[in-house]
């Protein structure tokens, strides 16, 4: 086992590689006890944590080989070689002095060229805040540092310190340079492949089934032999008591067992700049017949094996009110219901959450090849949002925003007209859908058996490549109520 320390300093082929790197699938989880400034930085955040998380959010749309950067809030200090990865402020690293110009170091063990943990310290002693474009004197940037050791953990090194001259945020002094740059990305990607591979994205009574027909696959569909597959599936929605409900449907296809983690967030969203989310979301897995296969609410306390498995795979949320299951699921159709925790004592509370599927055992026979999502679509935060990764290669898919033909199900105050956004991982729209007749895949939808059933409903079919998508679901002009959303893998 061995151990590499990098420093940032002030003032101080091209990219340089250190040498170790995280497998395959890591979820590599960040614990973060930064807690928070004194008042508001000049980005407006309030916790120094949700600029940890923002540094990470600027890596992961750059990651293949399924490996993410992902943040969990925890209430104790560092410890070295303690097997955990740590985020925090330090007045030394471990003992060893900062000494005049460092800002932050980042301590990394590894095991031949795996990287087993590592630690990120920031200076204490130094005067932090958060922004963007050039420095501001002697008040500096955290951010930018964070994204630079980040890089580090990752598995980068100076290009600079190598005798390169490129712009990088990798170099060894901080500059008006204040995000990654060609020279990370191309170095990130040479150790993990182009992104795509993430491994670390109201109603009446329940039904545990989605709605909508089930695919029939096509040996040949548009766009060619498709190789990839979907392994993360999300859902943001409001879910409040009641017939207010959140409900994600998924399909898992195949004739062997898969095991999947399902994820009810809500007050974690609040780091991600979320307003308004659920503070105690409660989660049970229900299977096509009714039954019960699993119930969490907080996911630390309710089940200790549960929450092992939770830890082993990378999953752990920040907050201990969020709720997981970790489950073998046999091939059929189950549901995540989703509602705020409640007793004689606490009230319902409403609020924004996020349900989320991964699997997690890689390729094979069983998969997951269809979420559906039904809840409240309001306007501004409250917007349905549906997430989905495809890893291994492109992948044609048929997705659908449902709301009048809801009312034939039961489903009252239904989203008139709903309309349907899909965009990657950096923003760009890739598909939009209003009026679903009018798509110019309108054809395949008929004859897939996907054509919704009011001309008002959106549904459109795209051939994505692998990498992270959202789907928004929106009311035209404004309009709010009750919708579904969905994603089919059609081939």
């Amino acid at each position: 086992m061995a151990m590499t320390l990098i420093a940032f300093a002030l003032a101080s082929r091209a990219y340089v590689l250190e040498p170790s790197r995280w497998p395959s699938n890591s979820q590599i989880v960040l614990n973060l006890g930064m807690g928070s400034p004194n008042a508001a930085l000049i980005d407006g955040r309030t916790s120094w944590d949700q600029v940890m998380l923002d540094a990470m959010a600027v890596w992961n749309p750059q990651l293949g080989s399924g490996v993410q950067l992902t943040g969990q809030i925890v209430s104790t200090g560092p410890v070295q070689n303690d097997g955990r990865n740590q985020v925090a402020f330090a007045s030394t690293f471990y003992g060893q002095s900062f000494g005049s110009s460092t800002l932050a170091i980042t301590g990394t063990r590894y095991s031949g060229t795996r990287t087993v943990e590592t630690d990120v310290l920031f200076n204490s002693a130094r005067s932090w805040n958060s922004y963007r474009g050039a420095l501001r004197g002697t008040t500096l940037d955290i951010r930018r540092v964070a994204i630079h050791e980040f890089g580090h953990v990752l598995g980068l090194d100076h290009p600079d310190g190598a005798g390169q001259s490129v712009t990088a945020v990798m170099n060894a002094n901080i500059s008006n340079v204040d995000t990654i740059q060609a020279d990370d990305i191309a170095g990130v990607q040479s150790i993990y492949g182009l992104p795509g591979a993430v491994t670390p994205t109201p109603t009446p009574t329940p039904t545990p089934t989605p709605v909508g027909p089930t695919p029939t696959p096509t040996p040949t569909p548009p766009g060619g032999v498709q190789t990839g597959r979907l392994i993360n599936l999300s859902t943001r929605l409001y879910v409040s008591p009641g017939d207010g409900t959140g409900i994600g449907g998924f399909v898992v296809s195949g004739t062997a067992t898969k095991r999947f983690a399902i994820r009810a967030l809500g007050p974690s969203l609040a780091l991600s700049g979320v307003s308004g989310s659920m503070p105690d979301p409660v989660l049970r897995v229900v299977n096509s017949g009714g039954q019960t296969v699993a119930l969490n609410d907080d996911w630390q306390d309710d089940d200790a094996t549960n929450a092992a498995a939770v830890r082993a795979v990378g999953l752990a949320p920040s907050d201990r009110r969020e709720s997981v299951l970790v489950l073998a699921l046999a091939p059929g159709s189950y549901t995540a219901l989703v509602t705020p925790y409640a007793d004689a004592t606490s009230p319902a509370v409403p609020g924004i959450a996020l349900v989320e599927v991964y699997e997690l055992d890689g390729a094979g026979t069983a998969r997951a090849v269809n979420v559906s999502t039904r809840g409240f679509v309001g306007t501004n935060d409250q917007v349905m949002i549906a997430g989905v990764v495809i890893a291994d290669g492109q992948r044609r898919i048929v997705t659908r925003a449902l709301g009048p033909s809801l009312a034939a199900a039961g489903v009252s105050g239904v989203l008139a007209n709903p309309t349907l956004e899909v965009v990657n991982s950096s923003g760009v729209r890739v598909a939009f859908s209003d009026d679903w007749s009018g798509e110019a895949s309108a054809a395949e939808l008929r004859s897939r058996g996907l054509a919704p059933s009011s001309s008002s409903e959106a549904a459109t079919a795209v051939t994505l490549p692998a990498g992270s998508y959202t789907i928004l679901v929106r009311g035209a002009g404004g309009a709010v109520g009750n919708a579904l959303v969905e994603v089919y893998e059609v081939n």
